[in-house]
């Protein structure tokens, strides 16, 4: 059972500074904890315009394969499609945020 979604922002800081406490977290929380796909496909984006192409996949690689990578289904793309139309009249938003709060609303 899932409980911990991880953003971008955490897998990124993990791969930097591999710090000990998050290690032994990940480690007490195994099988608890996903990427939504949209994160996994940011991540690669960032990977494929870095420096080190190679070593960046490859903890990429890794990160996914430790996580359970959550694809998007109908009932989350109806979700997407109601906060989009919602926020653009305010602001224009991200999609990839989007998508990963409608398959979150999904849950509820």
């Amino acid at each position: 059972m899932l409980k911990y979604l991880q953003d971008s922002n955490i897998v990124i800081y993990t791969m930097k500074n591999r710090p000990l406490q998050a290690k032994k977290s990940f480690l007490r929380h195994h099988g608890q904890m996903g990427i939504f796909v949209v994160t996994l496909s940011a991540l690669v984006f960032g990977v494929e315009n870095s420096q080190q192409v190679g070593r960046n996949l490859a903890g990429i690689k890794t990160i996914a394969v430790m996580r359970e990578v959550l694809l998007f289904d109908d009932k989350a793309a109806f979700y997407f499609g109601q906060i989009r139309a919602e926020l653009y009249i305010v602001i224009p938003a991200n999609v990839s945020c989007l998508w990963i709060i409608g398959r979150r609303l999904q849950w509820n």
